[in-house]
């Protein structure tokens, strides 16, 4: 004769079994954040990158514009030797809604520059011969190199 066994109805999960998936989850999450933190740095150092070289490449425009009398609009009544940074950006439409320059994307960077216009985001001027980019130096003044005190 056969005798059936009745079997419990299970519901819920058992201690043990949360454990190991409070375990496994803890694992999941110890390895992806600083996986993520170091995406999101990575990708905040290219923006800043990005950036820099659209500053630099808006200065040498508006310089060459400036010089050879082809600029239009805001620019047609400035000459080359009073062309300054926020001149320069203004025409090219890469000041913010303030009309300040771009934020670096990383925090607490600022924006410098050394001889030949090269612009670059840093916490601190990378060497002694970086100074800090300011709207209202003259772009001849960044792309030779001149240090703002100069000026």
């Amino acid at each position: 004769m056969k005798t059936l066994i009745k079997s419990k109805n299970k519901k819920g999960f058992t201690l043990v079994e949360l454990v190991i998936v409070i375990a496994v989850l803890a694992i999941i999450a110890a390895i992806a954040i600083p996986t993520v933190n170091n995406v999101i740095d990575s990708a905040n150092k290219s923006a800043d990158e990005a950036n820099a070289q659209t500053i630099e490449l808006a200065l040498k425009t508006a310089h060459a514009e400036a010089t050879t009398k082809t600029a239009t609009g805001s620019l047609t009544n400035i000459s080359v030797d009073e062309l300054t940074v926020k001149d320069a950006l203004e025409y090219n439409n890469i000041l913010n809604s303030k009309s300040e320059l771009p934020d670096c994307k990383q925090s607490d960077y600022h924006w410098y520059y050394t001889a030949g216009g090269k612009i670059v985001a840093a916490k601190s001027a990378p060497s002694s011969t970086y100074y800090q980019l300011q709207l209202s130096q003259k772009v001849t003044d960044v792309l030779s190199g001149t240090a703002p005190s100069e000026t």
